[in-house]
């Protein structure tokens, strides 16, 4: 066992001592030597095919090898590791058959629905098409439609039945007409402002304004006054006047704060006179009718509620004015007509239902006396008028008695003993329930 242990440490440390002693030479020898076996392996078995990995492996170990030993070490050139690059590449971006470039298919059945969709409304376009689909959950692009469309041969964007564009404004020609704004400067260095207006149909020029007197405005305002017994006046800058409709605006605001407030009080008036019964039958309205055509003998308040449509059609006509005066471009508003109607219907309308309400209604209301001095001495209400001169616990007694009860304030105060009859009457006066009236005892 010694002796095997000894010559296997003998024979190791001569083949190291053999080793160091090899010189250059030797080593240059032993690698042409390999090469020479290679190349008759190679001769043998023909071309060499390298797998990827092995590709990948002479690719990484050829950036740790100088260029210059290339030759001795690497069985490929720097050339073929380029190729192996290109053709990697290549395939990578090689689209065949398995994988289109550009936007997926569109599978055959939206194809089908498409058509289908198309044939069986003939008026529809590709985008109309399009616009069904994504609301029945299939989402797809318009111009997908067009081609699939394009490719049916059927027309993606069908003409509808009817007048094209051109025919249309070619019908509409006679009533277009083109304005604008312009000034004119004469030989004696005066600026005169013209309105110019075209007729697209003739291609007629008419000046507005430049060819009139210079006494007309005048002469128009002064007859205007006449007619109406108001001093007018003309506008200190006509072409801020023509452009601008802020008068109409005002006085159309004017007139709907005049509606709101009538409105309002036809709202009270057929408030206070609901009833008999189960209203508060404050006031008796004069009877203009027969009755009701589903109760007889109930006066219904006829005249407040025509008040109120004519105050509804006066607020409605200033959103009209409004919209008109808002809707002039530049130095024109072609809406002055809606505007005129607007306001002269307000006028009429709102002076006939302030004649109408007065004659017919405010003169002849009654008013309930003893219903109205029953419910105010029925009052828990009144008790506060009373705080002055009962105290406040003592109030405070009464109004919780007099709800429980159902008894009246006037009552329990007398029976109570707390003011004498002559008192409580002084105190609840009318004039006095209405106005400060306290003073306090010396």
């Amino acid at each position: 066992m010694i002796f095997s242990v000894v010559y296997l440490l003998a024979r190791c440390l001569l083949g190291c001592l053999m080793v160091l002693a090899q010189r250059g030479a030797s080593k240059d020898a032993e690698l042409l030597v390999l090469r020479h076996e290679n190349a008759v392996l190679r001769r043998q078995i023909g071309r060499v095919r390298y797998q990827p990995g092995d590709r990948l492996r002479l690719a990484a170990l050829s950036r740790l090898i100088p260029r210059r030993r290339w030759a001795e070490v690497f069985t490929v050139t720097p050339a073929t590791l380029l190729a192996w690059h290109r053709r990697l590449v290549t395939r990578k971006w090689d689209y065949t058959s398995r994988r289109r470039p550009g936007r997926p298919s569109t599978p055959a059945a939206i194809r089908k629905l498409v058509i289908r969709m198309a044939t069986g409304n003939p008026t529809w376009g590709h985008r109309r098409v399009q616009g069904e689909l994504v609301r029945l959950g299939h989402p797809i692009a318009a111009s997908t439609v067009w081609q699939i469309l394009h490719a049916a041969g059927i027309d993606p964007a069908p003409r509808r039945t009817g007048p094209t564009w051109k025919q249309f404004l070619t019908a509409q020609a006679r009533g277009i007409l083109a304005a604008d704004f312009v000034h004119v400067d004469t030989v004696l260095l005066r600026r005169l402002y013209a309105l110019i207006v075209i007729e697209h149909e003739t291609r007629r020029v008419h000046l507005a304004g430049i060819t009139a007197h210079p006494d007309y405005a005048p002469l128009v305002c002064r007859r205007l006054s006449e007619i109406t017994g108001i001093a007018l006046v003309t506008a200190g800058n006509l072409v801020e006047a023509t452009q601008d409709a802020g008068s109409f605006v005002q006085l159309s605001g004017v007139l709907k704060r005049v509606a709101v407030k009538l409105s309002k009080t036809c709202n009270d008036l057929r408030l206070l006179s609901s009833g008999p019964r189960a209203g508060l039958n404050e006031i008796n309205l004069p009877a203009m009718q027969a009755g009701s055509s589903i109760m007889p003998g109930k006066v219904n308040p006829v005249i407040p509620e025509v008040v109120n449509q004519v105050a509804f059609e006066v607020i409605g006509n200033d959103v009209t004015v409004s919209f008109a005066a808002e809707a002039g471009q530049l130095q024109l508003n072609a809406f002055e007509p809606i505007i005129a109607h607007s306001l002269f219907k307000s006028l009429k309308h709102l002076r006939n239902g302030c004649d109408t309400l007065r004659a017919r209604c405010v003169t002849d209301i009654t008013a309930n006396r003893e219903h109205l001095r029953r419910t105010v001495e029925s009052s828990i209400g009144i008790v506060t008028a009373l705080n002055p001169y009962i105290g406040y616990a003592n109030a405070t007694r009464v109004a919780q008695e007099a709800h429980a009860t159902g008894r009246s304030v006037y009552d329990l105060v007398l029976e109570k003993g707390l003011l004498s009859k002559q008192k409580l009457d002084e105190i609840l006066r009318p004039e006095a329930l209405t106005r400060p009236s306290y003073t306090p005892s010396k």
